[in-house]
């Protein structure tokens, strides 16, 4: 019985990376996300599962579903990549986007754990200088 687990001893594997490896190799993607002249081939399945904006648009018989493509014309596609990034593995880098931008995109998309993520680091951050934007970004 010990010879059955050997081979796996030392090996490390998590949800997270298989899912990030899915996301970077777009092994087996159904969909395509074009934000301005970069094409991000995607699941849509987990998209679906993560995003009620993006479950709604492939469960409709929306121009998206039928096409398999997703238009994004409000978006740069750094904003995007780090979007994706937060739906497949829960990790987000807030230090290499414009993080307004990012909070922005979680709200359309309805990506509430980055939407969390991006008011904590806000938060944080608050100062005299950012107010004003901040209270912007709330007010919307």
């Amino acid at each position: 019985m010990g010879d059955l687990i050997t081979p796996f001893i030392g090996e490390k594997s998590s949800m997270q990376d298989d899912l990030e490896n899915l996301l970077k190799l777009k092994k087996f993607s159904n969909v395509n996300i074009i934000v301005g002249n970069k094409e991000f081939p995607v699941h849509k399945n987990i998209l679906s599962v993560r995003s009620p904006v993006f479950s709604a648009m492939f469960e409709a018989n929306m121009r998206e579903s039928i096409e398999n493509v997703v238009e994004v014309n409000d978006s740069s596609p750094e904003i995007m990549n780090e979007l994706l990034q937060f739906i497949y593995t829960d990790n987000v880098n807030l230090e290499v986007v414009p993080i307004m931008e990012l909070l922005t995109a979680a709200d359309k998309y309805q990506v509430e754990g980055l939407r969390v993520k991006c008011l904590e680091s806000i938060m944080a951050n608050l100062s005299t200088e950012n107010f004003a934007e901040v209270l912007d970004i709330v007010d919307r």
